[in-house]
This record gives C-alpha cells, sequence and structure tokens, in this order.
C-alpha cells in the first residue's frame, strides 16, 4: 500500500512538472490571420453607360415583323451608382456574396428634324434611362490577399422615359407613343476589387443587361392595317466604386 501511494504522488508530481513546463499565459496567444473578405459593405460610384434599342415592327394580324432596326437607336451618358451587399469568404482563395444596387443616369438620346414642306411638324425627340436598380450575386477569386477578380449576374429594372420618341409619324398624322416604359431583364458582368484598408475598397465593374422587349406603340393607319412598335433594349455599362465595410479588420489571411 505505502509502494502504492509513493508511486502515485510521483505520478501526480511528474506530470504537474510537465504541465508547469507547457503552460503559456492565453494572453499571449497571437491572434489567428482573420478573412477581410467577410461582412457587410456600402458604396457609392460613377460610370458610363451606352444602350441600344432594337425596334420592331409588325402587323397585329399576323405578327410578321415588316421592319426592325438599331439605327438611330443608341444612348450614353453618365451614372451614379449607390451599392451594398454582403461578402463571405468561403476559402483562401474564394469569395461569394449578394448585393443590391440603384443607378441614377444621365443616359439619353434626342431626335431633332424639321420638315420645311410641313410647318408645325417638327421632330423634337427624347428617350432617357431616368434610374436602373439590380440584385444579383457575384463569385470570385483571389489573386491576391487583397485583390478579387469576379463575376457577377442577377435580375435587373430600368425606368426609360419618351418624350415623344416612342411616336410614330405618318403625316400629317401622329400616332402617340407611351411616355415611360419600365423593363424587366438580366445583367451579367465581371469586375476586379482591391483592399486599400482601413475597411475601404475600391471596385471596377462592366455590366450587360438585356431586357424584355414591350409594345411601346400600337394603331391603326387608317387603311386597313393594325400595327405593333415593339421596343427591346440592352444596356452596356462600366464603373468605379469605394464601398466601406463594417467592423473591418486589416489583417490579412494568408493565401494556400
Amino acid at each position: 500500500m505505502r509502494t502504492t501511494l509513493i508511486g502515485m504522488g510521483l505520478v501526480i508530481a511528474l506530470a504537474g512538472s510537465a504541465l508547469a513546463d507547457g503552460y503559456e499565459d492565453p494572453k499571449s496567444f497571437a491572434a489567428p490571420p482573420v478573412q477581410p473578405w467577410n461582412g457587410v459593405y456600402l458604396g457609392v460610384g460613377v460610370g458610363y453607360g451606352h444602350s441600344t434599342s432594337e425596334n420592331d415592327y409588325y402587323e397585329d394580324d399576323n405578327g410578321d415583323i415588316f421592319t426592325s432596326t438599331f439605327d438611330g437607336e443608341a444612348m450614353h451618358g453618365g451614372l451614379v451608382k449607390f451599392y451594398a451587399g454582403i461578402d463571405r469568404q468561403v476559402h483562401s482563395r474564394f469569395v461569394i456574396g449578394a448585393f443590391a444596387d440603384v443607378d441614377w443616369t444621365d443616359i439619353r438620346l434626342t431626335y431633332n428634324e424639321t420638315d420645311s414642306t410641313l410647318p408645325g411638324f417638327d421632330i423634337n425627340d427624347e428617350l432617357e434611362i431616368e434610374w436602373q436598380w439590380a440584385v444579383g450575386a457575384r463569385a470570385g477569386y483571389l489573386f491576391t490577399p487583397q485583390t478579387l477578380l469576379y463575376f457577377t449576374g442577377g435580375f435587373t429594372q430600368a425606368h426609360f422615359k419618351s418624350d415623344g420618341w416612342y411616336d410614330i409619324y405618318a403625316f400629317p398624322v401622329v400616332f402617340p407613343g407611351k411616355s415611360s416604359v419600365t423593363y424587366n431583364g438580366y445583367f451579367v458582368g465581371f469586375g476586379m476589387e482591391t483592399l486599400i484598408g482601413h475597411g475601404l475598397a475600391l471596385r471596377g465593374e462592366m455590366r450587360y443587361s438585356e431586357f424584355d422587349g414591350q409594345v411601346v406603340n400600337a394603331g391603326d393607319d387608317g387603311a386597313g392595317t393594325t400595327w405593333v412598335d415593339k421596343e427591346d433594349p440592352a444596356l452596356l455599362a462600366g464603373w468605379i466604386g469605394l464601398s466601406y465595410k463594417f467592423g473591418h479588420r486589416d489583417e490579412m489571411a494568408p493565401i494556400k
């Protein structure tokens, strides 16, 4: 019995000594690298857009297109963007996220024509994209801990305002079209984002949006033909923006 107690005492003493030798103060532990791409962000940007619209004119009776054109249907101008989103780094080299954004634009087209043979029928038409919003997702690859190349896609909606642009002129008769149309569609794009520190990130993106066609004008020419004008717009835009990520940490996780 005495031998057993002495043996147990030696084991406890040796174990205590080993623990004491290997003990480290938890306060002295180094913090593990964090992933600064994780989190919620808000941003603002500026850009430029170019829009084209295809007009298909067809007879309502049979639906056969008798004329289709892109001529004179190109708009361009600047835009201001506000965006918000959330990102998650799912691997040392991959980031996924979801976002929403809204643009106020000055993308427009004007057309002026004066016909000296028809006084009072001067044409002063304008078409403008007033706003566009989008919601989507992105997925990207980290070339460095600070630099992300990503691809994006989702749903978008844009509001077009027409000041006579959707009217059809069959002198001396004018068939008035819609004064505004809201188009639904999809977008795809790609971009690059770089962390510049203190929660700030600089982003550049190219985006292509294609919208569902809508009828903007329809009528009867008085000669027995009922016709329809359908508009199919698309928009290509590029922009750069600066965002701030809440609860940011500037330490970088190593790339593996």
